[in-house]
């Protein structure tokens, strides 16, 4: 069940006294925990009633802090974050697996009337919203809900909700562009909510007026990798070589070590050629009449990288994308077979623009 299935459990008295939280999105995690914790326990004793237990607690500590009563008003509250058995699988298992899954469920099945019990697991344990045999049990004996993605629609309510606690303003064709630039909808995405509300307190931090403008979203929502990609674009459409050698260099002047600086420049050309090939694809997606949007769809892309790929594209040309694209797998090719340093393949490339 998802947050939604949570809120409406929870105002409506449906919920019992353990509760197991995971998924994608930590945000509505700590969303869910505080409104336990507000329901259950008063502002003047919520250090006293409140009690955190992490993964290095076992099941007899678990269960002992579930078992006692609190000496002040209201109900102990106990949070148990990234209980090993929950989300260890295969070789991982320990011997004592198996012993403190039942334990769980027995704990869970009973209901404590003593404590709320909240079991929750960070994304990086359960981002895929899959769980082990042990999670999968004690869902079914208690409140289990997984915070995953949210809708379009949902994204755009948070959005908003943000904006306007800043005191700004964005149009609806704004607003659905900032949604598609945060990426949050590609396929196979792994931004979070968090990542999304620490961009928007850059995004209303820089403004002074009002108003959210499609040109700071793109200043301020891009990060360091696409600005790159789309200056160096811009560059090598206009056979620029001074500008695109100094943007590489200036990418490479980040390095601490030569180590670095090849990482770097690998890391360089993957998105080059990442950018090249997707300009290449929108060309052809274009003759079979599909629109930006419809494109991006199709090739799992961010609707924003996309629109900003297919704009080059156009100015370019199939024939003139298709050489490049031969460069840059030929600078690949020379990393992987130590003919040349990646970093100094990638300055004779521009040099050759």
């Amino acid at each position: 069940m998802s947050y939604k299935d949570f809120a409406e459990d929870f105002r409506s008295g449906r919920t019992g006294s353990v509760f197991f939280f995971y998924g994608r999105e930590n945000l509505l995690i700590r969303w869910a925990i505080n409104a336990v914790i507000n329901k259950y326990v008063t502002t003047e004793y919520r250090d006293l009633n409140v009690l955190q237990l992490d993964e290095s607690a076992d099941m007899e500590n678990v269960v002992s802090s579930a078992m006692t009563y609190s000496m002040f008003p209201g109900k102990r509250v106990i949070l148990v974050r990234n209980l090993p058995v929950l989300h260890r699988k295969g070789k991982e298992k320990s011997a004592e697996d198996d012993a403190a899954r039942k334990q769980l469920e027995r704990l869970a099945g009973e209901q404590p009337d003593s404590s709320i019990i909240i079991f929750y697991l960070d994304s990086m344990y359960s981002g895929s919203g899959k769980l082990n045999a042990a999670g999968k049990a004690l869902a079914k004996k208690c409140s289990a809900y997984e915070m995953g993605a949210i809708s379009p629609a949902e994204l755009k309510q948070f959005i908003s909700k943000r904006l306007r606690a800043a005191d700004k303003l964005i149009t609806t064709k704004d607003m659905d562009y900032l949604v598609s630039v945060t990426g949050y909808f590609n396929k196979e995405s792994t931004v979070t909510l968090d990542e999304i509300e620490k961009n928007l307190e850059k995004l209303t931090g820089a403004e002074d007026g009002q108003r959210i403008s499609r040109e700071l979203i793109d200043e301020m929502m891009t990060g360091d990798e696409e600005r790159f990609v789309f200056s160096m674009i811009d560059a090598l459409g206009r056979k620029d070589k001074r500008t695109a050698f100094q943007l590489i260099l200036n990418n490479l002047e980040k390095a601490e070590s030569k180590s670095d600086e090849n990482k770097i420049a690998i890391s360089l050309t993957g998105l080059l050629t990442s950018q090249l090939e997707m300009m290449y694809d929108s060309l052809e997606l274009s003759e079979r009449g599909m629109t930006p949007k419809e494109m991006a769809k199709e090739l799992g892309a961010n609707e924003y990288r996309l629109s900003k790929a297919y704009q080059a594209a156009r100015g370019y040309g199939r024939k003139r994308i298709k050489n490049l694209l031969i460069q840059v797998y030929d600078i690949d090719q020379q990393f992987k077979t130590g003919r040349m340093e990646s970093s100094l393949a990638l300055e004779l490339f521009a040099a050759s623009i």
